[in-house]
């Protein structure tokens, strides 16, 4: 049996958008575009049961789709994520008819990946501008008072205490400076996230921050057997921001990788002028590790969210966001759930953010 064209000599799409048209018993009579073929991997023939592809493809109920379009001329629309490929896809099925009569059932599957991450990145910023007010009430509120009682607990803990209550008293006082110290941590990076980086902006060259950041890292996890591999492009043009944040931003995402890495791995960084978008600079940070599941690649950017248990506070990846985001950057995320997690942040070069105002 001959496997169907994946396009018409006359059209115009490629791997974004697939029609397939099926007979009253649901198989497969044409396909016209080639995104079918691509989520598959393999060809569509005709005859195929369509139910049965678009099973695969994560639509659960394809068959009652498609025997109401037939049998009652319904159309029904869809949103459906592939989790393999993490893509993705608008469906719509609706009947095939000629003369009034019904033919069989036309498929359209268009990929609609991007425009998802869209509003996922615009309903993040609108979460981010209020998380920033109040992130800057809570770290001015409580930044000033536990500085004080820090400083009057390692007092106490200085002081000449008789031996019959010093152990006692040590113990209380230790748990309560670990206490004080984990919200400390917790203001601090709220107060990163709601700063204006471009209020105390200047020149910045990307590689030399990027390689203070790998030895922090580095130095943050002696005990973990990573290997980074870099390919830095010399002389990349500078940006404009705070060489401090930036270089947390990195870090946040050099201590994921490293996480994400057991019994050794690899982390390679990569800086370059963006291909085919010379007004930027593209830094990629991709690692070894074990990944990130695909249902969860809409949520890692979320304040608060992580997979890593309750002794992560969540904050990292919304952190270098907030960040880059302040810079008039991009920062994309990417991994399948089985290999690795490639971290791709693109930055603005100077003459760029002049010529954009």
């Amino acid at each position: 049996m001959a496997a169907i064209k994946k396009y018409r000599a006359d059209s115009r799409v490629a791997e974004n958008f697939s029609a397939i048209l099926t007979d009253t018993e649901k198989r497969v009579e044409e396909v016209l575009g080639g995104l079918l073929v691509a989520l598959r991997q393999k060809p569509v023939r005709k005859g195929m049961r369509l139910a049965r592809v678009l099973e695969q493809l994560g639509c659960a109920n394809a068959d009652a789709l498609l025997r109401a379009a037939i049998s009652t001329g319904t159309t029904a629309t869809m949103e459906l994520l592939f989790e393999q490929q993490a893509r993705w896809l608008l469906l719509t099925v609706e009947p095939r008819a000629k003369e009034g009569s019904i033919l069989g059932a036309r498929v359209t599957l268009q990929e609609i990946t991007a425009q998802k991450k869209n509003e996922a990145f615009k309903n993040l910023s609108t979460q981010m501008t209020s998380l920033s007010l109040l992130a800057r009430h809570i770290s001015h509120r409580l930044n000033n008072p536990l500085a004080a009682i820090l400083n009057r607990i390692g007092c106490l803990l200085l002081e000449d205490i008789k031996a019959s209550d010093w152990q006692r008293l040590r113990r209380e006082l230790t748990g309560i400076q670990d206490q004080v110290y984990a919200l400390s941590l917790i203001t601090n990076a709220l107060d990163v996230f709601a700063r204006d980086v471009r209020s105390a902006g200047k020149l910045v060259q990307v590689n030399r921050v990027l390689e203070k950041a790998i030895d922090l890292a580095r130095l943050l996890n002696v005990d973990n057997q990573v290997k980074y591999r870099l390919n830095l492009q010399p002389d990349l043009p500078p940006v404009f921001g705070n060489d401090i944040l930036l270089e947390q931003c990195f870090l946040h995402i050099l201590r994921n990788a490293q996480e994400a890495i057991s019994d050794g791995g690899t982390i390679h960084v990569h800086s370059q002028i963006k291909p085919k978008n010379d007004a930027f600079i593209q830094v990629v940070i991709r690692d070894t590790g074990s990944g990130i599941p695909a249902q969860y690649l809409q949520q890692v950017f979320e304040p608060f969210f992580t997979l890593k248990g309750e002794d992560h506070l969540g904050l990292g990846l919304c952190i270098g966001y907030s960040i880059i985001d302040s810079l008039k950057g991009y920062i994309e995320l990417v991994s399948d759930g089985k290999a690795g997690t490639t971290v791709t942040i693109s930055l603005p070069i100077v003459n760029s953010i002049i010529n954009r105002g």
